[in-house]
């Protein structure tokens, strides 16, 4: 699906949760930017927002489990408030999704997961062997749409 294709899906169902998948440098934060950039009420989250401390990155590996805590809890805040959200992360096996699927469905919104497949620089410079581990972990979710920028 290009962006376009992405925006009528998101009006024509009604989608209030947007799960956005892919390794580091896929373009899951350019997706993320332009839903934020053209649809009302929607607040993106992600577990690397929990390492940022006074505008700069501080990933501490001891505190991911806390970092995915944060984004889970903001995620059903910001939905039991009416809002919508876009949650991007790695996210590369079911077990790292199934708690948003889960929230959205506990609370009757319509949610599509999105699979990001570009080839960016990645923002936080993962190392290639780390990306090759997502690359060997990476488990499809049945029904995601491929955005490919």
């Amino acid at each position: 699906m290009n962006i376009e294709e992405i925006k009528r899906e998101i009006v024509s169902k009604g989608i209030k949760v947007i799960i956005c998948r892919g390794i580091s440098g896929a373009g899951k934060s350019t997706l993320a930017t332009f839903i934020l950039e053209n649809f009302r009420n929607f607040k993106h989250f992600e577990a690397d927002m929990y390492f940022m401390k006074n505008g700069v990155y501080q990933f501490d590996g001891t505190k991911l489990g806390s970092a995915h805590g944060w984004c889970q809890s903001s995620v059903q805040k910001a939905l039991e408030g009416g809002g919508k959200v876009i949650v991007s992360n790695t996210f590369t096996t079911h077990r790292e999704i199934k708690p948003y699927v889960e929230i959205a469905k506990s609370l009757g919104v319509p949610f599509m997961v999105v699979k990001c497949v570009g080839k960016w620089r990645n923002e936080h410079n993962v190392p290639d062997e780390v990306l090759q581990k997502m690359r060997d972990r990476w488990q499809d979710v049945d029904g995601e749409v491929i955005y490919e920028i």
